[in-house]
């Protein structure tokens, strides 16, 4: 329990100090002669007196709370109970702002976890991590539309039950150089 507590106050601390550096940030908007659309922090050559842009002030969702780890304690021969999953956090067509570089992904089991089965996380149907848990931090994910998805495996990695997708958003600044 304790993990679980240092964790979660890792990731509290990641996101409120995230967010402080994108507040500070100018960013400069240049429009060429072809109409092409270009953001820098640095303003444009030669065009002295240009002012930085307003950037929509960034609000972060307030924390959700995680649900403690599901896992029974003994596991006889009895046979494998049927088990849905389900993702709870991020919601379907989430967007995740640019200067927040980290979030996380909560499932919900219809069941405790057994000791021998373990959950994986897919993001854009390519594993990113397994967990006893159901619970993940992303980090750093690129910009653009991806797909999530929770998978849990039995002791021998065969697939158990799949949750349905949950689609996020991922906003990242561009930065060109001129």
């Amino acid at each position: 329990m304790n993990v679980l507590i240092a964790l979660l106050s890792g990731f509290c601390a990641v996101l409120y100090t995230s967010a402080l550096p994108a507040a500070e940030t100018q960013v400069y908007k240049h429009v060429d002669a072809q109409g092409n659309i270009t953001y820098s922090d640095q303003p444009p050559p030669g065009r002295a007196g240009v002012q930085p842009e307003r950037l929509p002030q960034i609000i972060i969702a307030p924390a959700v709370a995680v649900p403690s780890p599901q896992v029974a304690q003994s596991e006889a021969d009895d046979p494998v109970p049927p088990v849905t999953l389900s993702i709870q956090t991020p919601a379907q067509n989430a967007t995740i702002p640019a200067g927040q570089h980290a979030f996380a992904v909560v499932a919900r089991a219809s069941r405790p976890l057994r000791a021998s089965e373990v959950a994986r996380l897919l993001i854009d149907g390519a594993e990113y991590a397994r967990s006893t848990s159901l619970n993940w931090q992303v980090v750093d994910l690129e910009r653009g539309t991806h797909q999530l998805g929770v998978e849990l495996l039995d002791a021998k990695g065969e697939p158990l039950a799949h949750s349905a997708a949950v689609t996020i958003h991922v906003h990242r600044p561009i930065v060109r150089s001129p």
